[in-house]
């Protein structure tokens, strides 16, 4: 993702083409995080954009919640975002990363 520097070069680019008057957005992801966050315009919708793989799984283990919690959304949010709040997100990430790394390495070596 492009830094604050970068964007900044950019737009230097654009203003010697002769776009300094086009309209344009910066936009700064932990500043947007930070907004959904505090959540102060009250927004109650959640979009996730995914491949089809995901979509299955998703609704998969979304429906398993729902099925165990009574098929009572409310409970079945809540209950996924407690397992959210468990999970080690950090460690799986390293571990994937390992894992990840130790296949590149692997084909280098020849030996996939």
């Amino acid at each position: 993702m492009p830094t604050v520097k970068d964007v900044l070069e950019h737009v230097k680019f654009l203003i010697e083409k002769g776009r300094a008057d086009e309209k344009a957005v910066l936009v700064l992801p932990r500043v947007e995080s930070q907004k959904r966050r505090l959540n102060k315009e009250k927004k109650n919708r959640i979009v996730m954009v995914v491949d089809p793989e995901f979509f299955s799984e998703w609704n998969t283990w979304h429906e398993a919640y729902m099925l165990t919690c009574g098929e009572n959304p409310v409970l079945a949010r809540q209950a996924i975002i407690e397992a959210m709040k468990i999970f080690d997100v950090k460690g799986w990430y390293e571990a994937r990363m390992k894992d990840w790394s130790d296949e590149v390495q692997a084909w280098k070596d020849g030996k996939r």
